[in-house]
């Protein structure tokens, strides 16, 4: 866990208003540190890119680091600057990979000898060419690098273990680091993991509300199922519909898309983390009180996210 521990340490060097200079440094000495890699500059000519979209969307490209093979090609490091609007777009990458190919005369895809950071003005995504043996197809790999929501587990771990199985075999070709590669830096959307964690704070809430309004729901049943029958399915969907929602509110705080700060009051404007929304939620509960489920999570479900901008639900505060 040691190399774990320094790689995330040197991505905590990152934030949104690093420059393209110092970020650079910060990705040297990460792969230098990870990896064993070898520091490099040098600046490719933009004139010289024929593909259009490409030339026309990054304003920097260059390698920053390299391998130390005993012989041959090295593996390189690229970095790119790019604009969010226009270049923060699977179109762009692609291109960008495949103009990439073409000059570090990688064949294909499959065989892609290098990697590249893409720098969107406060956030920045590593873009991973990986063969996947299992469907026997390559794609694009990306891991998102967001100083301002700093989770950077996934990259950490895998990073990791790229860099021991370098340190173990030593002298390796760019080939032999791409196989590593490969088999380490798989990008997996929903892992084991997750359903292991879903499912045990599944069972967790739905144990915990039938403890706490079994009877109350009970009494309430005027159905011709068994009470019993009536509870255990109650409380099985509003556990799995709260996980669901919970789950959308942070798929959208983490693309920024939970909230447009111009539509908030111009005091909350500065005080907002979109990124991290339910978190400054929870902070408000506990500076002002209340049920954090009744008064905050339930109006932002049920009222905020389905009604009209600029409304305050009916029976809450506006704070």
């Amino acid at each position: 866990m040691e190399l774990e521990r320094r790689i995330e340490n040197i991505l905590k060097e990152l934030t949104p208003e690093t420059k393209p200079e110092e970020a650079i440094r910060i990705f040297r000495d990460l792969f230098k540190e990870a990896w064993g890699f070898a520091y490099a500059d040098e600046t490719i000519n933009l004139q010289q890119i024929e593909d259009s979209t490409v030339g026309e969307l990054t304003r920097l490209l260059k390698v920053i680091g390299r391998s130390k093979p005993p012989a041959g090609e090295s593996f390189h490091v690229f970095y790119a600057k790019s604009p969010k609007k226009g270049g923060d777009t699977v179109r762009y990458r692609q291109r960008l990979v495949r103009y990439l190919i073409n000059i570090t005369d990688s064949i294909d895809l499959e065989f892609a000898n290098f990697l590249v950071i893409v720098d969107y003005f406060g956030y920045w995504k590593l873009l991973v060419p990986v063969y996947r043996k299992e469907v026997e197809r390559t794609r694009i790999n990306v891991y998102t690098i967001d100083p301002a929501a700093g989770k950077f587990r996934t990259l950490v771990k895998n990073m990791a273990e790229v860099g021991r199985a370098i340190r173990e075999k030593k002298r390796l070709t760019a080939s032999d680091i791409k196989e590593i590669i490969d088999e380490h830096m798989q990008v997996r959307p929903l892992t084991e993991e997750f359903f292991r964690d879903y499912r045990r704070y599944y069972y967790r809430l739905k144990d915990e509300i039938k403890r706490l309004y079994g009877k109350e729901l009970e009494e309430a049943y005027r159905g011709d199922l068994k009470k019993e029958i009536f509870v255990e399915r109650a409380t099985k969907t509003f556990a799995h519909t709260f996980l669901n929602r919970l789950m959308f509110v942070y798929f959208l705080q983490k693309k920024g898309w939970i909230v447009e700060k111009g539509t908030l009051r111009r005091d909350l404007r500065e005080r907002v983390d979109v990124k991290n929304f339910v978190r400054w939620l929870y902070e408000n509960y506990r500076e002002h009180g209340g049920e954090f489920y009744r008064d905050y999570l339930r109006v932002l479900f049920l009222h905020a996210m389905n009604g009209p901008r600029g409304v305050t639900p009916a029976g809450t505060t506006r704070r």
